[in-house]
């Protein structure tokens, strides 16, 4: 999700429409995070408290 859909990569033909409007809304939350000074990075599950195991 990091580096595809909320950059606007994806493939409209392959997926739902709850789930373009869904990759819409992230887009947008990510331009204005980082409007505001934000960066996004990726966190290893190997350190991150969030993950629950699932990416491990």
């Amino acid at each position: 999700m990091i580096d595809y859909w909320s950059l606007g990569r994806f493939h409209e033909s392959s997926l739902e429409l709850d789930t373009i409007n869904y990759i819409n809304k992230v887009i947008l939350l990510r331009k204005e995070f980082e409007s505001n000074k934000g960066i996004v990075k990726h966190i290893s599950g190997d350190i991150n408290p969030a993950d629950l195991g699932f990416h491990k």
